[in-house]
């Protein structure tokens, strides 16, 4: 036998041209109906035998597709379904028909599947085209067996035994109360196959009525299809035998919405026994597990099928025909045929191999049947699990968890101690290193205010002795001695000259211009000098700066980060134009310096060598103030400094009080 995935894509395309010959064949009816009022009989029929060629044509193109490259002849088998590939119990089948040929020693079997969709159309005429579309596409090849699914391919074959003559047949599916036509016609002396015994509906309904054995009255559903009358033959046959006095509700012969209206009456202890709905008397098919699905929600009465496709869907369940395993009962009779046994030898089983019996709990919960009522040995499926088997291993790793956790807990709260301990000197150590940087700077600042009183009142008043010196010894050098004028006055220039120098430092060391003449003016002079010194133009623009700023505190670094800045920028920036923006504001003062220089990296500023940074950081912080760096190379840098405001310090209101 060949993988049956070689044979999963032209099937399918089989399928396709099947339901493209039937469109042939819908509208050949109409054209015929046409024609009729236009042409002569014989046009009439031309028309019909072109399109049923047409159809046959495309249909065979996939059909006769070889699918076996075994050694020895193709064995060609074909399967006529009753009904279309998306029906469930179709599906079932023919699971277990390929199951079985996929696992069997045959390797060349060609497997040909007709899905004939006989509920939906059942006219004579239909019939008729459909026979001849099958005996166009297989006369010419030859067929070793032929297998039929279900009640419809039955009779569709009793009607046209020449389709396949002298062909062994194996029936699927087949209702006991058949077995006698089926011996009777040309067909019986070709066919065996697997049953669907009276008795198991007998042990269907006797299990059912078992479960409700106070009730007085069950119904019965079935359509008006040849299949759906077969059926509830054998259904009425079994309800009659077991019924006790029971009274029947017929229900057969309904169209699907008068069956949920007479069912929604039901109460909750009368049994439905729902056997098959293709066709209802207005000649609409349906797909009898979809009507299943629309009655268990209409109705609060329990349902009974007997169908392992219905299995799941609203039934209780109960002995049920295992349509999977009737397919694989088949296609293991068509093997036996296959390898050489008659048909005739083989005869009919009566499938008692294809019963399965089980029973869904949600329904046995809902309509609170106790289990030991239900047949011996039975499966329950869909059983809704306790609290243990649903969680159970989450309960084990819930436990597990709960003692690691409660380790982790004693082990955290041991290491927290520490950890607060720690976490307290790491506190303490962290204010006494800002109290020390606070100290730090103020220490600097009175060394700086120290130096430049020493430069000022000291190293001042030394060069400018030395100056009048040399300016006396310029005027002696004037009067007699011209060959030294020039190297005085050279002498004389450089003591200017270093004069003013040292009495720059002495401003940057201590700005006295800051007590003197305030903020504003200080700052204007510290832009003024690094415009002159360093050749980079620096705009100052202040806001209200002369009003309210009066803490000597903030005064002071605000005054620091400027020249700080500064010196930044002529050392590292190479920027050639820097805005000061100093802004007096309700409640803080703001500071933002702006270069057009090349910019830094602020990741990798802290690593740098230099504290620049760093002092105007911990200056912020010390007069309770922000400072942040905007800055990417290429850039530019932005400098910002917020300080709240403050009024002077009690120190300095004492020294201004005295």
């Amino acid at each position: 036998m060949q993988p049956m995935n070689k044979l999963k894509d032209p099937q399918i395309q089989l399928q396709r041209c099947q339901q493209a010959a039937w469109q042939h064949l819908l509208d050949l009816s109409a054209t015929r109906r046409v024609c009729a009022a236009f042409c002569s009989s014989w046009v009439t029929l031309f028309v019909l035998v072109f399109l049923t060629v047409l159809a046959t044509t495309r249909a065979t193109a996939y059909a006769q597709t070889p699918h076996s490259s075994g050694t020895g002849p193709d064995k060609r088998v074909v399967v006529l379904y009753s009904v279309p590939h998306d029906f469930p119990a179709t599906e079932l089948v023919e699971k277990g028909i390929r199951e079985v040929f996929s696992q069997n020693s045959l390797s060349n079997v060609q497997l040909f599947s007709e899905y004939m969709d006989l509920s939906r159309f059942r006219d004579a005429e239909q019939r008729n085209a459909l026979a001849g579309l099958l005996k166009e596409r297989y006369e010419q090849g030859a067929i070793d067996l032929v297998i039929l699914v279900d009640v419809p391919a039955i009779f569709f074959l009793l009607e046209h035994e020449s389709i396949f003559i002298d062909i062994p047949l194996v029936m699927c599916l087949m209702p006991e109360i058949m077995r006698e036509q089926i011996a009777r016609s040309r067909l019986g002396q070709q066919a065996c196959g697997v049953l669907v015994s009276q008795n198991l509906y007998d042990k269907y309904v006797r299990a059912s009525l078992a479960l409700f054995p106070h009730t007085r009255q069950v119904a019965m559903i079935s359509g008006a299809f040849e299949a759906d009358q077969i059926h509830l033959t054998m259904l009425r046959r079994a309800i009659e035998r077991e019924r006790g006095g029971r009274q029947v509700l017929e229900l057969s012969g309904l169209t699907p919405e008068e069956v949920q209206q007479q069912s929604a009456r039901l109460s909750r202890n009368t049994p439905i026994f729902y056997s098959t709905l293709f066709v209802d008397p207005a000649g609409r098919s349906y797909i009898p597990r979809r009507v299943l699905d629309t009655l268990v929600t209409s109705t609060s009465a329990p349902v009974f099928g007997m169908y392992e496709s219905y299995f799941g869907r609203g039934i209780i369940g109960g002995p049920m025909v295992a349509m999977q395993q009737h397919g694989r009962l088949a296609a293991e009779r068509a093997v036996a045929v296959l390898q050489g046994q008659a048909p005739e030898q083989l005869g009919f089983t009566d499938g008692n191999e294809a019963e399965m019996v089980a029973y869904d709990w949600r329904q046995l919960h809902r309509f609170q049947i106790r289990e030991g009522l239900l047949v011996p040995d039975a499966s329950i499926e869909f059983r809704q699990a306790t609290l243990w088997e649903q969680y159970k291993y989450v309960f084990i790793a819930l436990a597990a968890l709960m003692v690691l956790q409660s380790a982790l807990i004693l082990g955290l709260v041991f290491n927290l101690r520490w950890r607060k301990k720690g976490e307290q000197q790491l506190l303490e150590q962290q204010v006494e290193l800002e109290t020390l940087a606070g100290r730090l700077i103020a220490g600097r600042e009175e060394e700086m205010q120290r130096l430049s009183r020493a430069f000022h009142d000291d190293l001042m008043q030394r060069l400018a002795a030395v100056s009048i010196k040399a300016g006396t010894l310029e005027r002696q050098a004037a009067d007699g001695h011209a060959a030294m004028l020039e190297p005085i006055q050279g002498i004389k220039q450089q003591l200017v000259s270093l004069t003013e120098d040292i009495h720059t430092i002495s401003r940057e060391l201590h700005p006295s211009i800051l007590k003197d003449l305030g903020l504003e003016k200080a700052l204007q002079s510290l832009c003024a000098n690094f415009t002159e010194r360093s050749g980079i133009k620096v705009e100052l623009y202040d806001h209200g700066l002369s009003s309210t700023v009066d803490c000597q505190e903030q005064i002071l670094c605000i005054y620091r980060v400027v020249q700080e800045a500064l010196h930044n920028i002529a050392k590292h920036a190479g920027a050639s134009h820097v805005d000061v923006f100093v802004e007096n504001r309700l409640d803080k003062l703001v500071l933002t310096i702006e270069d057009d220089g090349a910019g830094f990296d602020i990741i990798t500023a802290p690593r740098s060598p230099g504290i620049g940074l760093a002092i105007m950081r911990e200056r912020a912080r010390l007069v309770g103030g922000s400072f942040t760096i905007h800055s990417e190379p290429g850039q530019g840098t932005v400098v910002d400094l917020v300080i709240p405001k403050k009024s002077k310090t009690h120190g300095e209101n004492q020294d201004s009080s005295r």
